[in-house]
């Protein structure tokens, strides 16, 4: 049985020596919400997820009765008096420390590649395959098959279990045709998970981008999930509050009542459900215009205003969006103002405010983007920090940084150098004057055999920054092109 984990009393969470992701997940944690809800609110595998909370548990930061079960099984039930102890279950080993192909999840990979005719057992093509076309989407963790407390004996141990099984040298004078590349790809990115692991600071900064990569995951998730807030002009009308009090209102018609009373029960639901917000949560409910129109007061007069219970509630969401601003939590702020318009449907100001909390929502995400996509090219995992950047580049369409960075990463990933010229372009019509991006649009042009094109483009980076050491590795590498070409 899943338990519900609740914060221990009177412990002073920041003397704890909590990992980011630790404190990540403990901010969601709030005594109501179970352990399925939980990993769908981080993100996180639920073998992760129990973890983290077995961790959390050790430290005294939460109270559970008993370990989770990540599989829903209750707890074994205790030993009798007089039976014999029973032995403490081993905590099954991950696909990839069994040697066994990855299950549970759909294949990623065509089926006709393991009709290639190699030096492989159908059970190794399979897990190479799986391996292969999952690396990008496995943690370091995932990868060597260890959990995220694991300390750096552990991690040693399972990479020094799982690396032999693919080094290049296990398959010496082999024929592997295709598999080789990915054999060593694999081999490859133990090392990587390896060497980050096994070193402090680099695990910190490792455990800082995951925490950033689940975070960046949900904000998207909300952005997708929740309606933009309409704008004020349109089918829904605005009316301005007038300085003097409003005539008594007209009764509302049955179908109005009706909405109205739903849109209070909602409200009420979400105040009662413990202030965890889940994706999609904070969805406005669709109301017609003609509805919204029959709350409104009639023709020239002032505009429906919320009382009672419904203006006290209004009064706190609007406190709630602006407590949520206040420390930089815009998600927060957007979700606070789209429940207070669901009690004030046609104040122009909370919807305003509401789109302006979206767009500071939608650069935070972007930001969050930068971050993760910055990490991934620090560790030479460029088409990983394309997409990002990518994500980026798409939020901040404006921003001449982010363009550039799609084209650098692209052209270091070896992709398409059409898709790099298009994204330098952009980069270099937002921001004509910066040397560095003419400099990556040049090569682009390069890249794509455009030599003309990427000789004017050096020319005009050299002249914006003609002290450069970049431009004149550059410029060599042109004229050693065009000296070969001569010969």
């Amino acid at each position: 049985m899943m338990r519900i984990p609740r914060r221990a009393a009177g412990v002073a969470i920041r003397q704890l020596p909590l990992t980011p992701l630790e404190a990540f997940v403990l901010s969601y944690i709030d005594g109501s919400t179970g352990e399925a809800d939980l990993a769908i609110i981080t993100g996180l595998s639920a073998s992760s997820l129990t973890a983290v909370l077995e961790r959390l548990r050790h430290l005294g930061a939460i109270d559970l009765d008993a370990p989770l079960d990540p599989s829903g099984a209750p707890p074994d039930r205790p030993s009798q008096p007089g039976s014999p102890p029973q032995k403490e279950a081993r905590a099954a080993p991950s696909a990839a420390r069994t040697r066994t192909p990855i299950t549970g999840t759909p294949r990623l990979y065509d089926p006709a590649e393991l009709d290639e005719d190699v030096e492989l057992s159908l059970e190794r093509k399979q897990l190479i395959l799986d391996l292969f076309h999952r690396l990008d989407e496995l943690s370091y963790y995932e990868i060597l098959g260890i959990e995220i407390v694991a300390d750096k004996k552990e991690v040693k141990r399972a990479y020094y279990e799982l690396a032999p099984e693919f080094h290049p040298d296990k398959f010496f004078r082999k024929r592997l045709g295709g598999y080789k590349a990915k054999i060593e790809t694999i081999f490859a990115r133990l090392t990587l998970a390896h060497d980050v692991l096994t070193h402090r600071t680099r695990r910190v900064e490792y455990d800082t981008y995951l925490e950033q990569v689940l975070k960046n995951r949900s904000m998207a998730a909300w952005m997708e999930q929740a309606p933009k807030t309409p704008s004020p002009s349109g089918e829904m009308p605005v009316i301005t509050p007038s300085p003097t009090p409003p005539p008594a209102q007209a009764p509302l018609d049955p179908e109005a009542a009706a909405e109205l009373d739903r849109i209070r029960r909602q409200t009420l639901a979400r105040k009662l459900a413990g202030g965890i917000r889940r994706v999609g949560s904070g969805a406005m409910p669709a109301v017609s215009p003609e509805i919204l129109q029959s709350r409104a007061a009639p023709a020239g007069s002032a505009a429906w205003p919320p009382t009672g219970g419904a203006a006290s509630e209004l009064d706190r969401l609007l406190k709630g969006a602006e407590s949520a601003a206040a420390r930089g939590d815009f998600v927060g702020e957007a979700d606070a103002l789209r429940a207070a318009l669901t009690i004030a449907p046609l104040n122009a100001d909370i919807r305003r405010r509401a789109r302006d909390a979206e767009v500071r929502a939608a650069g935070t995400l972007a930001q969050g983007y930068l971050k993760q996509a910055d990490y991934e090219a620090g560790e030479g995992r460029w088409p990983e920090a394309s997409w990002s950047y990518a994500k980026a580049a798409s939020l901040l369409p404006n921003e001449a940084l982010p363009h550039e960075r799609v084209a650098f990463a692209t052209l270091a990933m070896g992709g398409s150098p059409q898709r790099a010229i298009e994204f330098a372009t952009r980069a270099v019509e937002l921001s004509p004057n910066d040397a560095g991006f003419r400099l990556t649009l040049a090569r682009a042009h390069l890249a794509a055999g455009q030599e003309a094109s990427g000789r004017q483009e050096l020319n005009r980076a050299m002249a914006l920054s003609p002290d450069d050491p970049r431009m004149h590795i550059l410029a060599a590498e042109l004229n050693e092109l065009a000296r070969r070409r001569t010969k």
